[in-house]
């Protein structure tokens, strides 16, 4: 847009000033000749007007009075054109513009009035195509941002030069991902509040609204229906038609980078699950193998293992996203309506509480993770879903750090399911239902009373369980009842 002062440098001698108001640095919305003493129903408002003042009164009063009506109609300003009527600006005309402050030209004789209307719309078409040449050149520098090694950022820098202001690439649960400038990101972050209630409105709601001096957009990421984060930028009022053009060409770019990075993501996460379910039924030789072909990081040496059910595949990966936002390094398999996942040592807690209700959790004690230890990882986890199958909606069973004496006896007896052999886990049950009686739990078994003692003797030890103990052989027996159905 073409601004009085613009137009006048543009003009020079032909458009020359004479009051000393300053000019408005706001853009004209057009020139306009007129010679009637009240133009204001043929006027918008932010013109400059031309006269030759023909049926002006050049006494003060009136023309307070035509000044102060131009003013209070928003005109930019008022040029006197010279030869007709008055070959030099009257003072009086001066006096009363200054007072009114209302700016003042004089356009000489001979010049035309066409001429300054002429020069205004080459001016305005002049802006028209420089702005199209910085839209322009604001998408060809977004479409390449587009191509970086890390495109999101790229955008997002791009994006935030071109309108003057900040932007941020915000995770569907609004912290922020990236800002550019950087020093903005404390900003950037009271927009969360404002995602987090777009999330319940769907994934195609936006909004506006105030922060400070700048009007701040949020747009929603989606690709397929599912949201993958929000775009929030800030610009200083009024927003333009091109920065709100190139905040549509952002989003649709950054949606498709999000959706590519997350394809890269799933691509990578569907390997860890190969992994993982070598792990899951005892192929720990053949798990490290195959991590290392497929150049992954090494699963852990020792792990929890965490049963979450029943959850479907999206169900099951929104938790494993949880995990990554959180960095927790999770090795998961999902299988119809369960997800099974290995857990390093301490981050069991964590996990627990990234807020799967209402599924059903259990999380075991830590396993060791060797070619050694494969079959007891396989019997920990057809046990441990032996346990969740029995739980509520919602209940979450850590038999790691728990102290209810009903989930010590889930322990111990996880940890001779653990033990892969039956004639000592029914060696384990006869004792108990005898409680303690050598000579009635071999007579069940068939077997010398030696031979007993040596097998209880072997799960003692291998356990860590006393079955002497009142307390453990009670919540041990119960926790057999429950799970085994032994009775």
């Amino acid at each position: 847009m073409a601004t009085l002062v613009e137009l006048s440098e543009a003009l020079g001698a032909d458009l020359a000033q004479v009051g000393t108001v300053a000019p408005s640095a706001e853009a004209l919305t057009g020139v306009h000749v007129s010679e009637l003493r009240d133009p204001r129903p043929y006027l918008a408002g932010g013109e400059l007007l031309l006269t030759t003042g023909m049926n002006l009164t050049m006494h003060t009063a009136p023309l307070r009075a035509y000044a102060t009506m131009l003013v209070g109609h928003g005109l930019r300003g008022l040029a006197l054109g010279l030869g007709p009527v008055h070959t030099r600006v009257p003072p009086v005309l001066v006096r009363v513009c200054d007072a009114a402050g209302l700016p003042l030209y004089a356009v000489p004789e001979p010049t035309p009035f066409q001429l300054v209307a002429r020069r205004y719309w080459e001016l305005l078409a002049a802006a028209g195509r420089a702005d199209l040449d910085l839209a322009l050149g604001a998408q060809r520098g977004l479409v390449r941002a587009a191509s970086d090694r890390n495109p999101v950022a790229a955008v997002v820098r791009v994006l935030a030069s071109a309108i003057d202001g900040w932007a941020a690439h915000l995770d569907p649960d609004g912290a922020v991902v990236t800002v550019w400038p950087r020093e903005h990101r404390s900003s950037a972050g009271r927009v969360g509040s404002e995602v987090r209630r777009l999330r319940g409105a769907g994934p195609h709601a936006a909004a506006t609204f105030p922060l400070g001096d700048l009007d701040v957009a949020v747009q929603p990421l989606s690709r397929g229906g599912r949201l993958r984060g929000f775009l929030a930028t800030a610009q200083r009022r009024p927003v333009t038609a091109r920065n709100r053009q190139l905040l549509v060409t952002t989003t649709s770019l950054l949606a498709l980078a999000v959706e590519l990075r997350h394809t890269g993501v799933m691509r990578r996460r569907a390997e860890r699950e190969a992994v993982a379910a070598l792990l899951l039924t005892g192929r720990v030789g053949a798990a490290r193998e195959l991590a290392a072909a497929l150049s992954l990081e090494a699963p852990p040496e020792a792990a929890a293992l965490v049963v979450i059910g029943e959850l479907g595949r999206d169900a099951a990966d929104e938790v494993v996203d949880e995990c990554e936002r959180h960095r927790l390094d999770v090795w998961g398999h999902w299988r119809p309506d369960r997800l099974r996942v290995l857990v390093p040592p301490r981050v069991t807690a964590r996990l627990l509480g990234l807020g799967t209700d209402p599924h059903r959790r259990v999380a075991t004690p830590v396993l060791p993770l060797t070619a050694a230890s494969g079959a007891v990882v396989a019997a920990t986890l057809r046990a441990a879903e032996r346990i969740l199958a029995g739980l509520e909606d919602g209940a979450c069973v850590d038999l790691e750090g728990s102290t209810d004496p009903r989930d010590r006896g889930r322990r111990e007896w996880l940890a001779l399911q653990a033990l892969g052999r039956p004639e000592l886990e029914a060696a384990a049950v006869a004792y108990l239902r005898h409680r303690g009686s050598w000579e009635r739990a071999a007579n069940e078994l068939g077997c010398h009373r030696n031979s007993l003692r040596h097998r209880i003797a072997a799960v003692q030890q291998r356990t860590g369980i006393d079955l002497d103990d009142p307390t453990s052989a009670a919540a041990l027996w119960l926790a057999q009842v429950e799970l085994a159905g032994t009775g």
